[in-house]
């Protein structure tokens, strides 16, 4: 899944797909096979075109995460080639 914006917005496609979804099943249990297909097919694609469709505002934020990626490094993929490690050992004169 995606972030919580992505989740909040397929909660605010749910929150119309599934009352549609319910009226065409009722539809089609009550006889009326082209309103409920109908309604049916529409909710299926709300959700299906929310969930798998590129939004321009999806591609914005591939450029921002791909853009600082290449500005900030990972801390495991960064090497300490030519850096080293020096450990001090601190003495307390009040210790002496």
């Amino acid at each position: 899944m995606g972030s919580i914006i992505d989740q909040l917005q397929l909660l605010g496609t749910l929150v119309f797909a599934i009352p549609l979804a319910m009226f065409g099943v009722d539809k089609l249990l009550a006889g009326g096979t082209d309103i409920g297909l109908a309604a049916v097919g529409i909710a299926v694609l709300m959700v299906g075109l929310e969930e798998y469709v590129i939004k321009p505002t999806d591609v914005a934020a591939d450029a921002a995460k791909s853009a600082a990626g290449t500005v900030v490094e990972d801390p495991e993929e960064s090497s300490t080639d030519g850096v080293e490690t020096v450990e001090s050992e601190v003495v307390d004169d009040a210790e002496k």
